[in-house]
Formats: structure tokens, sequence, C-alpha cells
């Protein structure tokens, strides 16, 4: 591997630990209950998918052929009601993970896009 490939690895590495922290944080100071689909999320709550979508976004642009950030990305940008978004992020993450071998996160992939 590459320095590059190995500098773009940790970098998004990084940034993946950095939105999770940050985005999870939120959630278990609030308690936030969805139940069935009920979507009772406040602007600060979309201030940080925000900015979370905007990690997996800088993640992406540093290592393109890393599947899970794509599907990250698609959860959260269907949580924001961006339904095509999310799913053109979850067909590149299957498309990756198919071709990368990555049978658990494919299925999950597939398993994700059949529910709406």
């Amino acid at each position: 591997m590459e320095i590059d490939q190995q500098i773009a690895l940790g970098i998004t590495a990084i940034a993946e630990c950095k939105l999770h922290l940050r985005f999870f944080a939120s959630l278990s100071v609030r308690k936030i209950v969805v139940p069935h689909g009920d979507s009772r999320i406040t602007l600060k709550d979309n201030a940080r998918i925000f900015e979370a979508v905007e990690d997996y976004t800088q993640a992406i642009s540093l290592n393109p052929s890393y599947a899970p950030a794509y599907y990250n990305r698609g959860v959260l940008r269907r949580r924001l009601g961006e339904e095509q978004a999310g799913m053109e992020d979850f067909q590149q993450a299957a498309a990756l993970a198919e071709l990368q071998e990555n049978t658990a996160l494919y299925q999950q992939v597939q398993a994700v896009m059949m529910t709406r």
C-alpha cells in the first residue's frame, strides 16, 4: 500500500471516529425517541446530522473506495429525508462491498435498501 493510501485511510478513520463521537454523544444527551418512523428530530439534531454527512463526504473524497462511508452517509441522508441521495450512497456502498468481497456489508446494505 502506498503512503498516500495509508494517509487517506488514517484520515478516513479519524473522520469517522470524530463524527461518531459528535453524533452519538448528542443523541445520548437528549435520549431521542423515534417510534415507528416518527421523525421527532430537532434543528440541533439536524445540524449534527448535516455535520456528520459533511464528515463522511470528506472521508469519501479522501478514500472513494471506502464502502462503509457511503453506507453511513446513506443512512444519515435518509434520516434527513434525502431518499434519492441516500439510495445512491447505498448503491455505491453495495457495489464497492461486492467488488471488495465484503459479504457482511453487502448484505446489510441490501437489507436497508429494501426498507423504506
